[in-house]
């Protein structure tokens, strides 16, 4: 065995230092075999007393295991530190707190570079105070789950993060590891998440009471449309019975937008010119709001198609005048600006339930007093509002934000303190060209002579239709359930020219009681009555057979022109003809 290929000079005077001063040394080398490889060696160099001389005594230890370690050690610790940066946490090490190393992700989370931590900082510095108690209780008791904290960048910012703390080893050294990851946006998903499940509750209670309450106002409507048929308008009690009328279609209104904002009713959606609407929109508004709000209207032209239902849409803009008009008690300026639009990705990620893609936007906005943040995160929670005890029901944006929906869009909010508010609305587009819908009214609805089988449980609302259909010269059989229907029919069959069949009902369900009448009388004619379209229940009635609908709260003339509609279709007039 020989030494390896050194400077001979370097080993002379490492020698003579050695012997000359009694210290001896240690120094690593290598050894050549003598099949000519060589090998890591320690050498520990010393002398020694003998006889009458000293000696120098060379003992060479072989380490190439103890290489062959530190090399893997090192090749692992390269590996682990490459795999630390690829990942989404940051990763500290520290030991009794003062941070030792750290991976890119984590100086990235909080904004710092190495040089103002290794060394000189401990974890505390990254988190609230609450969770950096919390983080060293953890520490100290060795625990390992998962737990959430709070944790400050730079900057101040303080964020939501998941950590869990685990122990490992460098070198010689045990030392703990702290895994962070930022959960803003699970937090901001979660946040969603329960509103749309508050949105959801508060729908199953509106859609709870619209029925019965629907029955109610059609009574009220109805009674107040038979004695305007029976008073001129310059007799005692006209004005008063207008007045009942217009109290209950308005009724009519917030239940179907409670409706609406639930999203347990769409709206009929055809497509519109939104201009044109919003023109109609804004003449309604001069006489409404005060005289001191100046409305400016900015409508794009060429503007995109897209499908609407007016008067969901005139009822969305109409809340947002509202609050307008409630931000500006001292006057100032009502904006509604339309434009064509295309929403990218980033914004769809922010704005859950949109593709990216083509929209037409529709702006209101006021210059009032403008809103805080923490005020704007609450704006469209049902029952929440600014205004005092009994000047508000807390319901405006929530119907705003149910009838976008409903339309497949999304509405933002961008306000600050003094600056006014806009609320921003986005349709998505459609290639078919807008149309302009009016309707118009016959001065008087047709009258007939046939037999009109009446199916509703309530008892008033039974005999609200026979006054109205016998008024109008129809014959009327009523009956309170499904199954007293479908006896009268078999009795009766061939006198019946209609069936006017409400849909939610005791003992049996209208849908159940319209497949039986089919099953018997394939060609019976099936007008639908019914408030509540929960579920699709109106349309699948349509599919199943019955040959129009009418939503309660409906007007005479309406009832009387769908009855008349639906008897002139063509088909057997009878069921047992």
């Amino acid at each position: 065995m020989s030494v390896s290929d050194v400077d001979p000079d370097a080993v002379t005077r490492r020698d003579q230092d050695v012997y000359w001063s009694n210290v001896p040394v240690t120094f690593e080398s290598h050894h050549r075999r003598k099949d000519g490889s060589t090998f890591p060696v320690e050498v520990r160099l010393g002398t020694i007393d003998h006889a009458e001389s000293k000696i120098m005594l060379a003992v060479a230890r072989d380490v190439t295991e103890r290489k062959l370690a530190e090399l893997a050690l090192q090749e692992s610790e390269a590996r682990y530190r490459e795999l630390a940066d690829l990942t989404y946490e940051g990763i500290v090490f520290h030991e009794r707190g003062l941070i030792l190393r750290a991976n890119d992700q984590f100086y990235a989370m909080f904004g710092y570079r190495p040089q103002e931590l290794l060394g000189v900082q401990t974890i505390d510095r990254l988190l609230t105070s609450e969770s950096a108690t919390l983080v060293r209780k953890n520490i100290e008791t060795g625990s390992s789950r998962s737990y959430e904290a709070v944790g400050r960048k730079k900057d101040g910012t303080e964020f939501p993060m998941e950590v869990r703390v685990r122990y490992t080893r460098i070198g010689e050294k045990h030392i703990r590891a702290v895994a962070m990851r930022d959960i803003s946006e699970r937090k901001d998903m979660e946040k969603r998440l329960i509103e749309a499940q508050k949105m959801e509750a508060i729908g199953t209670l509106a859609g709870g009471i619209a029925h019965d309450f629907n029955n109610l106002l059609q009574i009220v409507h109805g009674y107040a449309d038979m004695g305007l048929l029976d008073i001129r308008n310059d007799q005692a009690g006209y004005r008063e019975l207008v007045e009942i009328k217009k109290a209950a279609k308005r009724a009519a209104e917030l239940t179907r937008g409670l409706l609406t904002f639930s999203r347990r009713v769409e709206g009929v959606l055809r497509p519109v010119d939104l201009n044109y609407e919003l023109e109609q929109i804004a003449t309604m508004l001069e006489r409404t709001i005060p005289k001191m709000i100046a409305i400016e209207l900015h409508l794009a032209r060429n503007l995109q198609g897209v499908k609407a239902d007016p008067g969901q849409l005139q009822q969305a803009v109409m809340n947002l005048a509202v609050n307008a008009r409630d931000a500006m008690p001292e006057g100032g300026k009502l904006i509604i600006e339309t434009a064509n639009v295309v929403l990218d990705d980033e914004f769809c990620e922010a704005h859950l339930g949109i593709e990216p893609g083509s929209y037409l936007m529709l702006a209101v906005s006021d210059t009032g007093g403008g809103m805080e943040k923490h005020t704007q995160q609450k704006i469209f929670d049902p029952f929440f509002t600014t205004k005092e005890v009994g000047k508000g029901t807390g319901l405006g944006l929530s119907i705003v934000f149910g009838i976008i929906k409903s339309h497949g869009g999304t509405v933002t909010c961008h306000s600050n303190p003094g600056q006014g508010s806009t609320f921003k609305i986005y349709f998505p587009t459609i290639m078919q060209n807008p149309e302009l819908h009016q309707e118009a009214e016959s001065e008087r609805p047709s009258e007939g002579t046939e037999t009109i089988l009446l199916v509703d449980d309530e008892d008033a609302l039974r005999r609200l239709g026979e006054n109205i259909l016998q008024r109008f010269g129809y014959s009327v059989l009523s009956s309170s359930d499904g199954l007293q229907a479908l006896e009268m029919l078999r009795e009766h069959g061939e006198k019946i020219s209609l069936i006017i069949l409400d849909l939610i009902m005791p003992l049996m369900s209208g849908r159940e009681c319209l497949r039986e009448i089919l099953k018997v009388y394939p060609v019976a004619k099936v007008l639908i009555a019914s408030g509540y379209g929960a579920d699709g229940q109106i349309d699948a009635a349509l599919q199943e057979g019955a040959i129009d609908s009418i939503n309660k709260p409906y007007e005479v003339r309406q009832l009387l022109e769908a009855v008349r509609r639906v008897l002139d279709a063509s088909g057997t007039s009878s069921p047992g003809s």
